[in-house]
């Protein structure tokens, strides 16, 4: 994370909700975890960002076959990020549903990555 980057979006994760080596602990000081876990413990998608943005976890509708994440900052205009790892069995199911998150998403924060 270093080099000025200031966030970070990492899918197949593979921990659980009692994760493995504690994400936080991988981060550099001055960076905040956000995890969205697989219930299996595989898989799974992390949002690592700068604390001084103020970085802030969004409801995202959970679709089944995928894991999303969204991740708002800013003042004034609003920006965000969202990660999402949509599973290949899932494809022909979950896509639709997922655009239409995506799109959603990005009606609400036009500064959506």
């Amino acid at each position: 994370m270093g080099g000025g980057a200031d966030l970070a979006g990492i899918t197949e994760t593979w921990l659980g909700q009692e994760g493995g080596v504690p994400l936080v602990e991988m981060c550099p000081p001055g960076f905040q975890v956000f995890h969205q876990p697989r219930a299996q413990g595989r898989g799974g998608v992390v949002v690592v960002i700068k604390e001084d943005l103020c970085p802030r976890k969004t409801t995202v509708p959970q679709i089944t076959g995928c894991k999303a994440l969204c991740v708002k900052w800013g003042w004034g205009v609003e920006r965000g990020l969202l990660i999402s790892y949509l599973s290949p069995c899932y494809v022909s199911t979950a896509l639709p549903e997922l655009l239409k998150v995506i799109a959603e998403l990005a009606v609400e924060t036009p500064r959506l990555l």
